[in-house]
């Protein structure tokens, strides 16, 4: 990968000007991603899905990672259109990989707000502004899959966004997401279909 990509890289992402859980609460013994660059290795041959979307060659466990790159981008930046030609150009992505990467960027992007309050609602004790980017933006995008994509079941994607946090971050927090996710999915009116199904 490029040293000149526009994506930030995690040890910049957790320097002091940025406020992180993971400092306040130290994070478990396991090393975090060595990478440069806050991109996850070209993974275009795994099939390795877990959650059992593969499907024409693609799976959507990478477009979710490659829309965290891409939001991780947005939220330091504001923007993504510096970048995002650069992104893809580096990137040998699948047409179907690229639209379900852009549906769940196109759907934090619009719903940020709402998303937000949820975070803000189920995390205790913290706020959006105190959450390292990458914690809140594996949450956004989970949040909106959870209530704007119905076909994805809850379980996938609480799996996919635990998956997230193995790539990008540490174990807390892996428990820290799926405690978020676990209460959304236990009250959220939206989400009773989801929930009946989960009991089935």
């Amino acid at each position: 990968m490029s040293a000149n990509t526009t994506a930030m890289t995690i040890q910049e992402r957790s320097g002091d000007s940025l406020p992180s859980r993971q400092r306040e609460h130290p994070p478990s013994s396991s090393p975090r991603n060595p990478s440069p660059t806050f991109v996850i290795g070209e993974r275009e041959s795994r099939n390795d899905d877990s959650s059992s979307e593969s499907r024409q060659g693609y799976t959507r466990r990478h477009a979710r990672e490659l829309a965290l790159q891409i939001l991780f981008q947005w939220d330091f930046h504001g923007s993504t259109e510096c970048g995002l030609e650069q992104f893809w150009s580096q990137r040998q992505a699948s047409t179907q990989v690229r639209e379900f990467a852009g549906q769940l960027v196109s759907g934090v992007q619009t719903y940020h707000g709402e998303l937000d309050d949820l975070i803000t609602a189920y995390a205790k004790n913290w706020t959006i502004d105190r959450m390292p980017l990458v914690d809140r933006n594996i949450l956004r995008q989970a949040i909106y899959e959870l209530i704007w994509v119905p076909d994805v079941p809850a379980k996938v994607t609480v799996n996919e966004a635990i998956e997230l946090t193995k790539c990008f971050a540490d174990e807390e927090t892996g428990r820290f997401v799926n405690g978020v996710l676990d209460q959304l999915i236990k009250t959220d009116p939206r989400l009773e279909q989801k929930r009946m199904a989960l009991a089935l």
